[in-house]
């Protein structure tokens, strides 16, 4: 990892002196997790998980073995769920605990590098339910397809418009197929795919490492857990 890039993590208090190795490590080899939470709105600090999806794959291969998906158990109002997700109230009381999805997938989180589309929403919620649930302390490494997009367009001096940066749209750039939207496994694959799309344009090779796109913004670092919020 470069100096400068190392002195700017410490500052910030993210690792102290120890950096994750997983910012290093050649992108052939990385263990990476695409994950997508569907929730009741757009704020994670009041927002509930109705559904999750993930799939897992190392550098630029996605294990579709791995693929996992459960809507996840809430009593508080569905908002719109019902209408953008198509989960109704009866799907949701068959759903799983959400503290059960976190025992599921926080130690993904500690040794994946996770892909998502517009990543604020899934860290607010990993941040606050880790915190809630005093679980202890993790690093998520997040690349956020959203932001590469919005980097690649203005580096290219285009306009972004108001749906220019959908997961749908983004994938057309690269002539991917459609995938079925607001469904949390097939967004959390079509998030992984489109990375892998992102990433030769952004020429990131087999032996990069990952803080590479430490100049795009779309790397998220941060530590969540029960002395974190």
């Amino acid at each position: 990892m470069s100096g400068w890039l190392q002195r700017l993590l410490r500052r910030s208090g993210v690792y102290g002196n120890a950096p994750d190795s997983r910012l290093e490590q050649p992108l052939r080899t990385a263990s990476i997790l695409g994950l997508d939470f569907e929730l009741t709105g757009l704020d994670p600090a009041n927002a509930h998980i109705t559904s999750v999806g993930w799939v897992q794959g190392t550098g630029v291969s996605i294990s579709p073995a791995t693929s996992f998906y459960s809507t996840v158990k809430t009593s508080r109002s569905l908002e719109q769920s019902p209408v953008i997700h198509g989960l109704t109230a009866p799907v949701i009381r068959q759903g799983v605990p959400v503290r059960k999805i976190m025992q599921q997938v926080y130690p993904l989180i500690n040794s994946h590098i996770i892909i998502c589309h517009h990543a604020l929403l899934e860290q607010g919620m990993l941040v606050k339910l880790a915190a809630s649930f005093r679980l202890d302390t993790s690093t998520l490494i997040i690349i956020d397809t959203m932001q590469v997009a919005r980097y690649l367009l203005l580096k290219q001096g285009a306009v972004i418009s108001h749906n220019s940066l959908k997961l749908s749209v983004c994938r057309k750039r690269y002539s991917l197929p459609d995938a079925p939207e607001h469904d949390a496994l097939a967004d959390a694959q079509a998030c992984y795919e489109l990375w892998l799309a992102q990433s030769c344009e952004l020429g990131i090779g087999p032996e990069d490492p990952i803080s590479r796109l430490s100049h795009t913004g779309a790397l998220i670092v941060k530590k969540v857990g029960k002395k974190h919020r």
